[in-house]
């Protein structure tokens, strides 16, 4: 109840105060417009300020895409040299991290905001994530002259429990940033306990922020001003995508700067109590060669398979391509299949040893057909290739199938699979990033790699060019997209999973 009271004293032609008189208002309606009006402001405020995003999203999504499809001519020219094709191909690789970056951004928003965001938890190596996050950042940093350092004040534990892939998308946002707005200098990387606590801190030589800036930098949609939007681009998103995920680590990102000397940007996790926890003191040396000892092993017993029969239904060309490559060396006989029905009509006269589904497809998607091939006595294998990683969706995986991997197709995630399907215990190789049983989940640095392309492909250039082909004309309908997307937000989410799954 809103009222307003007013007193005042009445006193006669002496000056004697005689009474006081006294007046009730009912002020709740003007309450509510008040509240209804600041209410709309504020609405107008956040409005205005995602409409901006939407557009500047758009226009850095196009940039890289622009990038892809302008030096994918190049890479695919023959009469080019060497240097200039390797040239093209070094652009068309940093444009596709930075395009999956934004994606991964965009997407953990609308998971944010919808209550949606799901952490793994595993046993972690500080140091080994550190390393990881370097692998990425170092490039970036040496493309604009500047130092890359990490200080590791030991000792530090040898593993503490986080979601690696939550931990490491935050690091690599606040190292993307240090470089951004970093011109000389150096970017120096900090690890520490700080009594409970895990700290890591990303300290830059850059620009540095006053304190009003700092108070708009964790606001969704915001950056520390417009000149800043101007000068180095970006939409805005990656700190408060980066604060929230920290929250959901169970820990905090802070900031210190001083406006034109530098910043530093900490994120701190939880460790709980770290007596009885092996605690190391000096920089392990990597088992570099007992890992590729170990696959070389792998790959014979692969090869020494009997012939299995496998049905490969997705109906993104992309996915399929990539998959038949990563097998085609090996004894497998792929059958495809672009669609559900397509899949349930090949199953019917065939025998397959196993089935590889898209959850996702046109007309009968993957989980009903595993239903299908249950209710047929199917006894092979069931593996799920999805896009998504919320928690319903692996659980129907599990519930269906034999086990589930995630697009884009990683590929020390998709042989760990055949390597529980096919090979014995003391066979299987040591994979460092492999862990699918346990929900691991790649970050985009990871992911669109043009090298490990080669890798996967054993050195066919041709047959890389033809993936990058493929890409190259699913890019130029991405950006056609995303110009008449412009600055609305209506399906744009469906846009990204298309784009993040083919890269």
């Amino acid at each position: 109840l809103w009222i307003l009271f007013s007193l005042h004293a009445i006193y006669d032609k002496a000056g004697k105060h005689i009474m006081s008189e006294g007046l009730v208002t009912d002020i709740a309606e003007r309450k509510l417009k008040e509240r209804a009006e600041q209410a709309r402001e504020i609405s107008d405020a956040k409005n205005t300020a995602k409409s901006q995003f939407f557009a500047s999203m758009s226009h850095e999504l196009r940039g890289p895409l622009t990038a892809i499809i302008g030096y994918s001519s190049v890479a695919k020219d023959r009469s080019a040299s060497s240097q200039k094709r390797l040239d093209a191909a070094s652009v068309i690789d940093r444009s596709g991290r930075k395009l999956l970056n934004l994606i991964d951004d965009i997407l953990d928003l609308s998971k944010i905001e919808a209550q949606k965001l799901t952490i793994e938890l595993m046993d972690v190596n500080p140091i080994e994530l550190i390393r990881e996050v370097e692998d990425t950042s170092l490039i970036l940093a040496e493309q604009k002259g500047l130092a890359f350092n990490r200080e590791f004040a030991f000792p530090l534990p040898k593993i503490i429990r986080t979601d690696p892939t939550r931990l490491k998308q935050i690091l690599l946002n606040l190292c993307s940033n240090a470089i951004k707005f970093t011109d000389s200098g150096a970017i120096t990387i900090k690890v520490y306990l700080d009594n409970e606590k895990i700290t890591f801190a990303v300290c830059d030589t850059g620009i540095g922020l006053t304190p009003e800036q700092i108070g708009k930098l964790f606001r969704p949609f915001e950056q520390a001003d417009k000149s800043v939007t101007r000068e180095y681009g970006g939409t805005g998103l990656g700190l408060y995508v980066s604060t929230e995920l920290a929250q959901a680590l169970g820990g905090e990102i802070t900031v210190e700067s001083v406006f034109g000397e530098g910043s530093t940007f900490a994120v701190s996790i939880y460790t709980g109590e770290l007596s009885g926890v092996e605690m190391v003191t000096s920089v392990p040396v990597p088992l570099t060669h007992r890992e590729s000892s170990a696959n070389r092993e792998f790959h014979k017993s692969m090869q020494a398979l009997a012939r299995k029969n496998i049905l490969l239904a997705d109906d993104d060309d992309l996915t399929r391509e990539v998959i038949s490559m990563m097998l085609e060396d090996y004894p497998f006989d792929i059958t495809h299949a672009t669609n559900g029905d397509e899949a349930l009509a090949l199953m019917s006269g065939n025998d397959f040893d196993c089935v590889i589904l898209d959850v996702s497809m046109p007309g009968k998607g993957g989980f009903e057909v595993a239903q299908h091939f249950q209710q047929s006595n199917y006894q092979g294998a069931i593996i799920f290739v999805t896009g998504y990683s919320d928690l319903p969706c692996i659980e129907k995986c599990l519930e269906l199938g034999s086990s589930y991997f995630q697009k884009p197709v990683v590929e020390d995630v998709f042989w760990q699979l055949m390597v529980d399907l096919y090979i014995e215990e003391d066979l299987k190789p040591v994979y460092r990033h492999s862990a699918v049983e346990e929900g691991a989940e790649k970050n985009s640095s990871e992911r669109f790699n043009i090298a490990k392309l080669l890798e996967v492909n054993n050195g066919k250039t041709q047959q890389v060019v033809k993936i990058l082909d493929r890409f190259v004309k699913s890019s130029q309908t991405y950006s056609s997209k995303l110009a008449l997307v412009g600055s609305s937000q209506d399906n744009i989410s469906d846009i990204l999973h298309i784009i993040a799954n083919d890269l």
